[in-house]
């Protein structure tokens, strides 16, 4: 089933708290999750080459959200482990924006960017 609006609320309020004191790793998962570090490293030349061929999964799949999600953070590398709610999702995501905060404010990131 998808996330309640209660736990929506929940994980916005934590995701605003993370924001604000830019400690992603103050938030306690209930299971493992990877470092940001190692999500931050390069994909090998040959994944970097298929993405850019691929195209980005849409909102036309046929998707609930929670399988939306969870293909998402499958494609980035950050697990989604079984759990009996939607928790495991809820993490997973907190770790996929924080992922994503982090390469907006990276300096190696930006003058990529810049240079392509």
């Amino acid at each position: 089933g998808a996330a309640s609006p209660k736990q929506i609320q929940m994980w916005i309020n934590n995701v605003a708290e993370i924001r604000k004191t830019k400690q992603p790793h103050s938030v306690s998962y209930t299971k493992p999750m990877p470092e940001i570090d190692e999500l931050m490293q390069e994909w090998p030349q040959e994944i970097e080459e298929i993405l850019q061929h691929l195209k980005i999964p849409s909102e036309e799949l046929d998707f609930n959200l929670s399988d939306f999600c969870k293909l998402a953070c499958a494609i980035l590398d950050i697990p989604v482990h079984d759990q009996p709610n939607e928790s495991n999702v809820i993490e997973s995501l907190h770790v996929l924006f924080t992922l994503y905060s982090e390469f907006k404010s990276n300096q190696h990131f930006q003058q990529n960017k810049n240079d392509g």
